[in-house]
């Protein structure tokens, strides 16, 4: 009895792993793959992203703190002090 729960027990756990993995792997299939463009990023203009490691009362921190930035396109970020 006891080795027939256990192999009952394993069995019930196969199947609700490929369940669980049915689930979840359409969504994987079914995002597009990713197409790298053949863009040449020396040419494009560089967007400025100007950081400062201070502000007027001297505290010691980034400025502006928080960024956003796209894919496809050129940033530089001069840092002044």
């Amino acid at each position: 009895m006891r080795h027939t729960f256990k192999i009952f027990s394993q069995v019930l756990s196969i199947w609700i792993f490929a369940i669980c993995f049915l689930v979840v792997s359409p969504n994987l299939a079914i995002a597009a793959p990713v197409k790298l463009a053949a863009v040449d990023f020396t040419k494009q203009t560089a967007i400025e992203v100007k950081v400062s490691l201070s502000n007027n009362a001297n505290e010691l921190k980034f400025f502006p703190d928080r960024f956003t930035f796209e894919s496809g396109k050129r940033y530089k970020s001069p840092i002044q002090g």
